[in-house]
């Protein structure tokens, strides 16, 4: 049986006192385990040569890997950002300190193995030690991990403890995070318990670091610790199991629902106009030598009708494998984190009717800082938007329909993002392909020539950016 791909997560902070001997230690041990893995190591902001040292590693040593995170800075957004785009099926969180063992880490593959969901390590059962723990810390946690185990009635003992394993189904379901700072390392076990996640738990050993300083600031800590456990206890207590378990394939199957409903009969027609739409307009925009992504890519309606030298789908929805055309690489993926795309890998990305459907603006931002990283330098986004300022309350006729945009919000939402805008047509497509009116080739290519038929009908805006 193919063992699955473990990916480590190692926030770094000026660490280049230790990062590379952590790095390797790891490396070596779980390859001679033969088990596959990745490093993906954050790079959070440091000004030491912690950098210099990650790009060394990353040309020498095939599964280690760096990403430099955008500010804010902080442990907690640092492994948040290494949680949006590891790879693997497992994901463990492992310090820059060699303070975690890497025979430990072993040991929690082979248990998550089994079929857990997550595994959790605790330094304080048998079988467990701490090395060198300076005694008011200890103190400290072992008040705080008792206050949680009588609030939420569990056996556990080390909540605290950062390292731990987890399912790539695990952390998606338990999204999206709310701690910023090394209150995660208690938000990412609570949540997993009281969500229903299973879980085991296994000795480990926790040595204090030999060189650098910790991060660990207890004062500025006590409030943050308090409000994500009270969150947390809160959600067990009144959420009435609304974010349980079950319902991260509950999501997934009412997505392909909805477009099941939404899109009967229409694919053909669909398909038909999308044809027209780029051989006359949208084809302009991409040059034939392009590596082309779509980003919500739906039934493929613009990748099947455009020419590039390589098209990818991106989209969470499974089948699309059935709709695309058989030179199109499909990516199933979460789009505010599309792992397996490199840094500055493509020319253009396309996104149609997409950003309405995000839960809030905060996410729509999150989508485009991940179209950024992922455009090549003076590579272009390609935006079609149904804009509320026109559609009124037309908008929310769709039941997935979340966010409202409008034409100066998505400007403003791109150069937040770091984009700069190229060119922008408020009034463009209609809001639909379902219409009274005949939708014949020669009307839509008419319909394209005439800047005031879409002065008249056009309810989408259209918005190109560079980077």
């Amino acid at each position: 049986m193919k063992k699955k791909l473990l990916s480590i997560v190692i926030p770094a902070h000026n660490e280049e006192g230790c990062i590379e001997k952590t790095v390797l230690a790891f490396n070596k041990k779980l390859k001679y385990e033969k088990i596959p893995h990745e490093i993906l190591i954050i790079n959070d902001n440091s000004n030491d040569k912690t950098e210099e040292i990650l790009k060394t590693m990353s040309k020498d040593i095939a599964e280690v890997h760096y990403i430099n995170n955008i500010p804010p800075n902080g442990f907690g957004f640092a492994v948040r950002k290494g949680l949006d785009h590891f790879r693997g099926d497992y994901v463990a969180i492992v310090m820059a300190d060699l303070s975690d063992r890497p025979v430990d880490l072993v040991r929690y593959y082979n248990k998550i193995s089994e079929g857990y969901d997550c595994v959790f390590g605790s330094r304080f059962i048998e079988g467990g030690k701490t090395i060198d723990y300076p005694g008011f810390k200890k103190f400290l946690n072992r008040i705080t991990n008792n206050v949680i185990r009588f609030l939420f009635g569990m056996r556990y003992n080390d909540t605290t403890n950062a390292f731990k394993i987890y399912s790539k189904e695990t952390i998606n379901g338990l999204k999206p995070f709310l701690s910023n700072h090394y209150n995660l390392t208690v938000e990412l076990p609570l949540k997993s318990i009281v969500r229903g996640y299973s879980y085991a738990v296994v000795p480990n050993y926790w040595t204090n670091r030999k060189s650098g300083v910790s991060k660990l600031k207890i004062k500025e800590m006590g409030s943050r610790y308090f409000f994500i456990i009270l969150y947390c206890f809160l959600e067990k207590s009144l959420s009435m199991g609304d974010y349980k378990k079950k319902l991260a394939k509950k999501m997934k199957n009412d997505l392909k629902k909805i477009y099941e409903i939404r899109f009967t009969g229409e694919l053909e027609k669909k398909q038909r106009t999308w044809q027209i739409l780029c051989e006359n307009y949208f084809q302009k925009f991409i040059d034939k030598n392009d590596i082309v992504v779509d980003i919500a890519a739906g039934y493929g309606e613009f990748l099947n009708n455009i020419k590039a030298k390589k098209k990818i789908a991106v989209d969470l929805n499974p089948s699309i494998k059935q709709f695309v055309n058989k030179d199109i690489e499909v990516i199933i993926s979460d789009c505010k984190k599309i792992a397996c795309l490199q840094d500055s890998s493509v020319d253009k990305i396309f996104i149609s009717n997409f950003l309405e459907h995000l839960n809030n603006t905060s996410e729509v931002i999150e989508v485009l800082y991940e179209c950024f990283r992922i455009l090549k330098s003076d590579g272009k986004i390609l935006i079609l938007q149904p804009n509320i300022f026109y559609l009124k309350e037309k908008y929310w006729f769709f039941i997935d329909h979340k966010t409202p945009i409008t034409h100066e919000s998505l400007l403003e939402a791109l150069k937040i993002s770091g984009f700069r805008i190229e060119f922008l047509k408020k009034k463009f497509l209609p809001y639909s392909t379902k219409s009274i009116f005949p939708q014949t080739s020669f009307l839509i290519k008419t319909y394209l020539m005439f800047d005031f038929l879409q002065f008249i009908f056009g309810k989408q805006s259209f918005v190109i950016a560079k980077k």
